[in-house]
């Protein structure tokens, strides 16, 4: 049997993490050998938090 490739894709989680766990189990069910994530994947209210040195800034510091 020649060998398949199978990849799951999955677009516009929106920053759900429950969306973003389902995604995981489900490559993991399938047994797909690539999780492509496309789309939107965070929402709106998304604010990185970036560590600087023994500080968290977000990016809203820079404003």
């Amino acid at each position: 049997m020649p060998f398949q490739t199978k990849i799951l894709f999955v677009s516009d989680i929106h920053g759900s993490e429950t969306v973003f766990r389902k995604s995981l189990n489900a490559a993991k069910m399938y047994k797909a050998n690539y999780l492509i994530f496309g789309g939107d994947l965070f929402s709106k209210d998304f604010v990185p938090v970036i560590m600087e040195g023994s500080s968290r800034l977000s990016l809203e510091h820079w404003k």
